[in-house]
Parts: structure tokens; sequence; C-alpha cells
């Protein structure tokens, strides 16, 4: 089955720092998946600090006493895509290609639909389902900070 895909809403993956040298692996252009849905970042969970005190019914709110102030759980979320097996030789090697750069591995990702900034977490393959015209992938994260302003230089 041949798909036409324009490339929208892809995620670029990102292995390395800004400042040095990083392997740059596009979703879309390199893995050639397309996105069930466009790709968000969940919302952080706060972690607000409360003390329960002893001997009482009552509890104390420091969230905003400590200097760093509220602290956040890491965000946690998942993306499915399709992966278009005209572009492959066939889906082994995809599956191999994609699980070698993503799977378990710490790395940064840009939504393109949000290109301006980068997002720091754990990535991860939790489910492939092989299909005759099509596979489809589950990408799992763990997003362990807030987005930054994107400083990697590179061709879109």
């Amino acid at each position: 089955m041949s798909i036409m895909y324009d490339g929208s809403h892809s995620v670029t993956f990102i292995q390395g720092e800004a400042t040095s040298s990083y392997t740059v692996k596009r979703s879309w252009l390199d893995f050639h998946l397309i996105p069930e849905k466009a790709p968000v970042i969940m919302s952080r969970t706060p972690k607000p600090l409360l003390v329960d005190i002893p001997f009482t019914s009552k509890t104390s709110d420091y969230t905003d006493e400590i200097a760093k102030g509220l602290f956040y759980e890491p965000a946690n979320g998942e993306w499915v895509f399709y992966v278009d097996h005209d572009q492959w030789s066939n889906w082994y090697t995809a599956k191999t290609q994609i699980e070698n750069f993503i799977n378990g591995k710490a790395l940064w990702c840009i939504l393109e639909d949000d290109h301006n900034y980068k997002y720091s977490g754990r990535f991860l393959i939790s489910e492939w389902e092989d299909g005759n015209d099509y596979s489809k992938i589950t990408i799992t994260y763990s997003i362990d900070g807030t987005r930054m302003t994107n400083d990697f230089v590179y061709d879109i």
C-alpha cells in the first residue's frame, strides 16, 4: 500500500548535546513514521510538599517555602506511529534501526509543531504491531524537565 504523507507533525530525536557532536533522526525523514495524531508532550504533575502534622487532622503546605518552589513529576506519555513499509526493504530492518536509535535511550526531542523548544527524556519502543500494509509502533517517553529553548542547529 502506498502512503501519501507530507511529514507534518514529525518528531526529531537527538542523541548528544547542542554544544558538541550530536546525531539527528527525524520520525518521517529517517524512520518513515506517520503519527496517528499530532504528537504532544503531556503536562507534568505537580509535586507539592505537604507535611502531615502528627496527632492532628491538619496538613501544612511547604511548597512555596522551598527556595526553588514547586517541583514536578516527569511528563509521561506515548506516541503511536504507522510505519511506511514502502520506504524500507523489510519490516525487520525498520524495527531494528528505530530500536537501535531510540529504545531505552536518553535523548532530546523536538516536536516540529513546536520547533522553538526541546525536551530531554528517556524513550522506549513499547509496542510493535506488524501488519501487511503497514506496522504500528508505540514510543513511550518520560520527559524529565521543562521545555527549553531549542539551541540545536540542523536543517529542517
